[in-house]
């Protein structure tokens, strides 16, 4: 009993702190700031635990074609270059002041699986600078970024410039939810979309 007693002391004690705390204005929130070891790591494996889960069951569609991967290049290039940054282009300045910062993609495609890279980019990543582009943007658009972002750890410069001037903008319909769900690289049943883009 005196057990219970204690623990239940504890509980009330640490809510109490951490309510204190989060009404204190001690917390620094700003961007400049970093985390703690612990914090990050919490923050860190609940994301890679959660894109993970929620990518379980995604088919990955066929993304070699080449004119799949040139409209990724050219709509990679319009939207992501900024943040990410691509063979021949750095990231544009407050990129790397943003917390966390927005990930060198060459390097993550290597860690990450297709399915992955398409839940993310479909859904964005909550408190990051990651938006969701599946309200905007088609499922077969996003797979299109997903062939790219598989190919950018073995693209020069040159070869990422040449695939965006060929790729097109793929159909882009900026601003208006297609609310597609095709998991086909080339829309097929989807006249309405182009293709679909963490």
């Amino acid at each position: 009993m005196r057990c219970l007693l204690i623990i239940v002391v504890v509980a009330l004690a640490s809510m109490a702190a951490a309510i204190g705390y989060v009404y204190s204005g001690w917390a620094d929130v700003s961007a400049t700031g970093t985390e703690s070891a612990p914090v990050r790591w919490v923050l860190e494996t609940t994301r890679r635990n959660a894109v993970k889960r929620h990518a379980a069951d995604i088919e990955v569609p066929d993304l070699s074609g080449q004119s799949l991967v040139a409209t990724g290049a050219h709509s990679f290039k319009e939207m992501c270059v900024g943040c990410h940054g691509a063979p021949g282009h750095t990231p544009m300045l407050g990129a790397r002041y943003m917390d966390p910062q927005p990930p060198d993609l060459g390097k993550l495609a290597k860690t990450r699986t297709p399915a992955e890279l398409f839940w993310v980019i479909k859904h964005g990543i909550r408190m990051t600078a990651m938006p969701a582009w599946g309200p905007t943007h088609s499922d077969t658009q996003l797979w299109a970024l997903v062939a790219l972002v598989e190919r950018l750890p073995d693209l020069s410069a040159q070869e990422f410039s040449q695939l965006a001037s060929q790729g097109g903008d793929g159909g882009h319909d900026h601003g208006h939810s297609h609310g597609g769900t095709s998991t086909q690289p080339e829309g097929q049943g989807h006249s309405d979309h182009g293709h679909s883009m963490p």
